[in-house]
This record gives structure tokens, C-alpha cells and sequence, in this order.
């Protein structure tokens, strides 16, 4: 078996070797690069619906621009983050953290940053 053949094999089973843990204190004090600008500064339908369908959301109201003004919110909206994400809501992950939801956020607005 090769060496390089040896690294993947390795990668394959998931085990980490040496060289892998020197290669990560070489990184120790490396500068990463910040991304200052958020990716979407405006919610376009665009983004609502990759954002949606990259979490697996079928919900015509975050997919089809279209569907959103016959509804009571009169526009496409986003999903809901925490919701979205599938975190387990038990207390384990929200407490003491409360949370607020606060109005649907549609499409067109600027985004808080």
C-alpha cells in the first residue's frame, strides 16, 4: 500500500492520524477569512426558495412566490430558522435561553445584520 494510499484509506475509516493533528496546530493563530458582508443583504425569492429547498421544505409558501400573496401574509416568506434547522426543541437546547418569534419575515426586505 502506497502512502497516499494509506491517507485515504484512513479518511475513509474516519480515524485521524498524526499528520492530521499537525496539520491543525499549524493552523493555530492562521487569520481566517471573515466574511464581513452576509451573503443575501435582500430576501429575494431566490434565496427563500434555495433556502427552503436545501432544508428539505416543500411548503408552497417559502417555494412558489406566486402562492404567497393568496395567503394571510400577502407575500412569499421565509421558514422559520430555529424550526427549520431541526433542532430538538427539549430544554437541553432552550433553556435558560428563551426564544421569540416575532412576524414572518417577507421577501423584499432588507436584511438585519
Amino acid at each position: 500500500m502506497t502512502t497516499a494510499e494509506a491517507k485515504d484509506a484512513a479518511a475513509l475509516e474516519g480515524r485521524i492520524t498524526d499528520e492530521d493533528i499537525e496539520r491543525a496546530r499549524a493552523q493555530i493563530g492562521v487569520a481566517v477569512n471573515k466574511k464581513e458582508q452576509p451573503w443575501n443583504t435582500v430576501i429575494s425569492a431566490d434565496a427563500i426558495s434555495h433556502f427552503a429547498f436545501g432544508i428539505g421544505d416543500d411548503n408552497p409558501l417559502f417555494l412558489d412566490p406566486a402562492y404567497g400573496p393568496h395567503t394571510r401574509w400577502h407575500s412569499q416568506i421565509e421558514p422559520t430558522f430555529p424550526i427549520s434547522t431541526g433542532l430538538d426543541q427539549t430544554p437541553k437546547f432552550t433553556d435558560p435561553e428563551r426564544k421569540k418569534l416575532y412576524l414572518p419575515v417577507p421577501r423584499n426586505n432588507p436584511r438585519n445584520t
